[in-house]
């Protein structure tokens, strides 16, 4: 979702970056938000994407929306 969410031209300059993927030994720009965020950072971003998408206005639409992820 992070990687998705990410406008091209940020896109192509972090996750996308070549050189960044081979000083972080990675095959995908998904596999550099794994190296660099830490779990609840990425939870933090997946809620503030939902947030700004409309998905998740409080606490129980965010455990319904992870619960729909799930599945």
């Amino acid at each position: 979702m992070i990687h998705t969410a990410t406008v091209d031209e940020d896109k192509a300059k972090l996750w996308d970056n070549k050189k960044l993927w081979d000083r972080l030994n990675v095959l995908s720009g998904i596999d550099v938000i794994d190296k660099v965020l830490l779990p609840g950072e990425k939870d933090a971003v997946i809620e503030k994407i939902n947030e700004i998408s409309g998905y998740a206005e409080d606490e129980e639409d965010v455990e319904d929306l992870e619960e729909l992820a799930k599945n």
